[in-house]
């Protein structure tokens, strides 16, 4: 006897919020998705236990939210004003894409699945237990944690934002890229790997921690701390 495998989806969202796309395949059958419109918030919570979530900007007045499943099981979406929830089986591959007008600002957290964040002038603030946090083209204040994974933040604009960056990982490396004319106080740590920075300053071979002002700070800073992997300040 065959067995369909079926993907649920239990979506529990206000009709009134907007436009709903309940359950298709995705492009070429992969996977199941569906689609949702949401009133624009000034900050957005999104949380998931076994997925990874991507967001970027757009011109929408919303806030779309897209979420495929590629595998079998129970996944539940939950939406109330400014959060999104999604839970399923370790077993699914869960993304979340989201799309927020550019200033949104930002709350994730992820369990097992990674964080991926593009072009957002919001202030954000990650948690990944289990995966990689990118960040690129951000302009906003940043402050975000991972366990078992890595963190790269590309800080948007061809000048610097005046922003704060503060992150840690324990077991992965901390790159972050910001434009040459960089003014904040820096702050680095390595237990157990390298500090390593593209900006005229002198980091003693060996050194666990280093701490140093580019140009004239003012409010700015960036700390970066990680306790199993190599950290590098760029530009």
């Amino acid at each position: 006897m065959i067995r369909k495998a079926l993907v649920l989806f239990i979506l529990m969202l206000p009709l009134a919020w907007g436009q709903h796309h309940w359950p298709g395949s995705c492009p070429g059958g992969s996977c199941q998705t569906q689609v949702a419109f949401l009133p624009a918030t000034d900050s957005l919570s999104v949380n998931t236990v076994n997925g990874s979530v991507s967001v970027e900007t757009w011109s929408g007045s919303e806030i779309m939210v897209r979420t495929e499943v590629h595998g079998t099981g129970q996944v539940t979406v939950q939406f109330s004003p400014g959060n999104v929830s999604v839970r399923g089986p370790s077993a699914n591959g869960i993304q979340v894409k989201i799309e927020v007008p550019p200033f949104t600002g930002l709350t994730i957290a992820t369990v097992n699945g990674g964080i991926a964040i593009h072009g957002v002038a919001g202030p954000i603030v990650f948690n990944a237990v289990n995966g990689e946090a990118s960040l690129y083209g951000v302009t906003g204040d940043v402050t975000g944690n991972a366990v078992n994974g890595g963190i790269s933040i590309a800080a948007g604009g061809a000048h610097w934002a005046g922003q704060t960056l503060a992150v840690d990982t324990v077991d992965g490396d901390i790159e972050i890229t910001v434009p040459a004319d960089c003014a904040a106080h820096v702050t680095a740590s390595a237990m157990s790997g390298t500090i390593d920075t593209d900006f005229p300053v002198d980091i003693p071979d060996g050194s666990k921690h280093v701490s140093f002002d580019l140009g004239t700070p003012g409010s700015s800073a960036i700390t970066m701390s990680a306790t199993k992997g190599n950290v590098q300040l760029l530009w």
